[in-house]
């Protein structure tokens, strides 16, 4: 509240102090700060920025776990690691400053539109500030007159669709394909796993937000459907902390089906993993927006969060939703990590039977 009572009595003199906008930018800055999912769902304005201005150099700032998957795109000039942390407290902002301006970015477009990120662009200089804002906190909506573009979000409108609004006030055109970059070598790291021939289906194990995992049990019994169901192998899919999870469920599902591959390949050769499968499976997770990206149909438990805001775009796609009273809890701007209600039942009353019949729709549609 301080900066912004801070900015707000000073912003005649930094409006004074900008820099003069050039007819065309020449460095650009995209701050996307939140994780797997979000950052693929921001990959369509990246896209958008490069083709509308190809000499311009694009800075993307990014969580530290997205390093893999811009490390190989041709479009991103330079990579800015950083979480929260680079911005906290007073003298971080006014080392983040410093490096704004010395920077001299001529746009710089705010896709994790948090209050400081509506502030420190002002006072770094940067001639013109561009982002689609939340629709909720009386700080973050008082800041907005301070952004050059601005459209606040509306909970039932996606977000690429929004900043296809947004940009196009500046004939920027953003589309809705999300182009992806693996590893050169991710071909060959895929081969050497051996997979069989026919159909595979992915199953992501785990979520980062612990609020929307399916849990042991019914992945467990979601392999034994689908196993039961199909003549599909079944592909355990996760990070390299989710092998004593696979492994438990391997256990449950002794079946030469079921193949583990957590842990085995890093985000940059994952896409050509998601490529190969017929169906992929998941809650709302970072996953599933790769797999989605990459064209294959997927089954989305959406658990506490809002499909209407964001969601793998596939038209084949299923999604599993629970409308309770309480639902939804998750949105893209404010992210619950506990249930408010203590039950889960968002997640906990979707049946693996009810999972695998929408699997099964996509992998056999006849027969389903």
């Amino acid at each position: 509240m301080m900066l912004w009572l801070v900015t707000w009595l000073c912003r005649p003199l930094l409006w004074l102090a900008q820099r003069r906008e050039p007819a065309a930018p020449r460095r650009i800055l995209l701050v996307q700060t939140a994780k797997i999912g979000d950052m693929i769902c921001t990959l369509p304005v990246i896209d958008a920025l490069a083709r509308r201005f190809p000499d311009a150099a694009l800075t993307v700032m990014h969580h530290p776990v997205n390093r893999a998957l811009l490390k190989h795109d041709p479009r991103v000039a330079a990579r800015w690691e950083a979480d929260s942390s680079a911005w906290r407290g007073l003298g971080a902002k006014l080392r983040l400053v410093r490096r704004l301006r010395a920077a001299r970015y001529d746009w710089i477009v705010i896709a994790s539109p948090n209050l400081p990120w509506l502030l420190l662009p002002l006072w770094a200089g940067i001639p013109r500030r561009i982002a689609v804002t939340a629709n909720h906190g009386r700080s973050v909506q008082r800041a907005e007159p301070l952004l050059t573009d601005a459209l606040r979000h509306q909970g039932e409108r996606l977000i690429v669709d929004e900043w296809a609004e947004l940009l196009a006030r500046l004939d920027v055109p953003v589309a809705r394909d999300k182009p992806l970059y693996a590893a050169p070598d991710a071909d060959a790291a895929v081969d050497a796993l051996g997979l069989p021939a026919g159909s595979l289906i992915g199953i992501g194990v785990s979520a980062a937000n612990k609020l929307k995992e399916l849990g042991e049990d019914k992945v467990a019994a979601l392999v034994g459907e689908l196993l039961a169901r199909s003549d599909a192998h079944v592909l355990l899919v996760g990070g390299p902390d989710d092998r004593a999870l696979a492994a438990r469920i391997l256990g449950r599902q002794p079946s030469p089906r079921v193949i583990d591959t957590t842990g085995r390949l890093a985000l940059d050769r994952l896409p050509v993993l998601l490529a190969r499968l017929a169906v992929y499976v998941s809650v709302d997770s970072g996953i599933i927006y790769l797999a989605d990206a990459l064209g294959v149909p997927v089954v989305s438990v959406v658990g506490p969060t809002d499909p209407r805001e964001q969601r793998p775009l596939d038209p084949r796609s299923r999604f599993i939703v629970e409308r309770l009273p309480c639902y939804p809890c998750s949105t893209v701007f404010r992210t619950a990590s506990t249930c408010r209600v203590g039950t889960r039942a968002c997640i906990g009353n979707v049946t693996a039977t009810r999972i695998a019949d929408e699997v099964i729709t996509l992998l056999m549609p006849d027969q389903a």
